[in-house]
């Protein structure tokens, strides 16, 4: 067996000491519940965590046991993933927004012994203690003892303030090192089909990850940037932003639970923000905030999108403000950015059509991951940019992992289906039509449903549009689309139907669309097409919603 030496290792400790010593003034700003916001260094992250890995010893946990972590993303959950990571247990931040039954399946499945939680949710610790008290043997409130909440909780289980822990410790513990392969944290993902399971990273994964993505034509995030992470902890550090910011020397801001549009774009004003990082949706309400104030927050030069594609109409909106928006892959299993949609020497100088369809598609793999298609014979595609097919992915980037019956997800060579559908062009972009369970099977073909959603949001007067299958009497499904006009405009049903008769083959076109107000959204913030395709699941067997849907 390979020793393991100091100084070799790929340690999630390592980011915070070298942030610390090389970047120490480099602040953290976190918004906090009331609105205020809360300022911090990484010098003074690192000693903190130096003093609650001390305290997590007192608390009993010990090397793999698993920390949870329930709190609006913010520096205090920050030094909790750290440090839990740092003395070899399991950091396993749980999504704030999830519903209470969720929380408590979450925490029950991964045995977590100890709870960090915010004191805005502790009603919901209060509600989801009982259930989990068997694994739970105690919650540590992140605040200030003054602002303690009254938190009844059962008889055998402890109840902390994370303040007074902290205060109670010193700042001389030294981070121990082990082997790299060992498991750092646990993301909770809702999966290829909606089946929320935690996967398991290890140290070196979430390091090689965050490495890749912020590769130049990635993320390339630098010490001079201010880099507003509207990202959740628990996809795995924030995608990476809580490795990726420290590792730079950039400042993070981290809006909490304030992402709506005015939230977002009063921290990226006030702040400074350069960069800012996540799915489209809060993005939507940030450019209609920068339109009504006639500018994009000061400092902003760029945004990207990972998670849904990004709607023509907040592309084209943030540019005309100054505003670059690129669409990056990700995926729980393999990082924030597997791919990245940056030109090569042999696309830069592509203009009119030929540079539009680069712009939508999804980039190229980083160094770390290879792909390929596969086609409905289990044979490998061609990379010609037309074959549609499967995608797999393997290399060092992809964490090894189950799916949720506990069968291995990778194959014999290593190979990880990400149940997405692409085609594969000669410069290696990959441009994704759909993910498998959501492509629409009518009259025993294939439509794609992110083509219709792109063709859709390319109308003006389109702020977001999502395509759902609905099951259909004669021809088995049939696309539904669901539109979000834009702030202040009337959409023209009619229009969007003309435009899409012009991009897409007339059989793909839908017989049906409906304006809403907004999509249901999932915990992750992409639009939930579970929720949607039981809520229209009648849509084709009433004929009187057919008629009103109609342009």
């Amino acid at each position: 067996m390979q020793r393991v030496t100091p100084g070799q290792t790929l340690m999630l400790s390592a980011v915070l000491r070298a942030a610390a010593r090389s970047h120490p003034s480099v602040e953290v700003v976190s918004r906090l519940e009331h609105g205020g916001l809360h300022r911090t260094t990484y010098a003074a992250i690192e000693r903190r965590c130096r003093r609650l890995a001390r305290v997590l010893a007192r608390l009993g946990v010990v090397p793999g046991a698993r920390v949870g972590i329930l709190a609006w993303d913010g520096a205090r959950a920050l030094e909790v993933f750290y440090a839990a990571a740092g003395i070899g247990a399991v950091a396993h931040p749980i999504d704030p927004r999830l519903p209470p039954h969720l929380v408590a399946e979450a925490l029950a499945a991964a045995e977590d012994v100890v709870l960090f939680a915010d004191a805005a949710l502790a009603d919901v610790v209060a509600g989801i203690a009982p259930p989990v008290r068997a694994s739970l043997a105690r919650v540590v409130v992140l605040c200030e003892e003054a602002e303690m909440p009254v938190l009844p909780l059962p008889v055998a289980m402890g109840l902390h303030c994370y303040e007074p822990l902290l205060a109670s410790e010193g700042e001389d513990h030294e981070w121990a090192v082990f082997d790299e392969a060992t498991t750092a944290a646990l993301c909770e993902t809702e999966g290829r089909r909606g089946h929320r399971r935690a996967l398991p990273a290890s140290h070196r994964a979430l390091l090689l990850q965050a490495l890749a993505a912020n590769q130049p034509d990635g993320l390339g995030v630098r010490a001079v940037d201010r880099v507003l992470a509207c990202a959740v902890l628990q996809s795995f550090g924030a995608w990476g932003l809580g490795l990726i910011a420290p590792m730079a020397g950039a400042a993070l801001l981290l809006p909490g639970r304030h992402t709506d549009g005015l939230g977002l774009f009063d921290l990226a004003d006030r702040e400074r923000a350069t960069l800012a990082v996540g799915v489209p949706a809060p993005w939507q309400g940030l450019l209609a905030e920068a339109e009504a104030a006639g500018a994009a927050p000061a400092a902003l030069r760029r945004v990207v999108c990972t998670g849904d594609a990004v709607p023509t109409a907040l592309r084209l909106g943030l540019a005309r403000l100054g505003v670059d928006v690129a669409q990056v892959w990700g995926l729980a299993e393999a990082g924030p950015a597997c791919t990245f949609a940056a030109p090569t020497a042999a696309t830069a100088d592509l203009v009119g059509d030929a540079a539009e369809r680069l712009r939508l598609s999804h980039g190229r793999l980083p160094f770390g991951l290879e792909v390929k298609l596969l086609g409905g014979d289990g044979q490998e595609l061609p990379s010609d940019g037309m074959a549609v097919g499967a995608v797999f992915v393997r290399g060092p980037l992809v964490v090894a992992a189950t799916d949720r019956h506990g069968t291995p997800a990778l194959d014999a060579e290593g190979w990880l289906d990400t149940g997405d559908m692409a085609s594969l062009d000669g410069d290696g972009f990959l441009r994704l039509f759909d993910r498998a369970g959501d492509a629409i099977r009518s009259g025993g073909e294939w439509i794609s449903a992110v083509l219709l959603e792109r063709a859709a949001a390319a109308h003006p007067d389109v702020a977001e549009a999502t395509c759902i299958g609905a099951p259909h009497p004669k021809w088995q499904e049939r696309p539904l689309l669901l539109l979000v006009p834009r702030l202040g405009t009337t959409l023209d049903l009619a229009q969007v139907r003309r435009l899409c008769e012009q991009l897409l083959p007339a059989w793909w076109v839908p017989e049906a669309m409906l304006a809403v107000a907004a999509l249901p959204r999932t915990a992750t913030g992409r639009v939930d097409k579970a929720a949607l395709r039981t809520r229209h699941a009648g849509h084709f067997a009433d004929p009187s919603r057919q008629q009103h849907s109609r342009a």
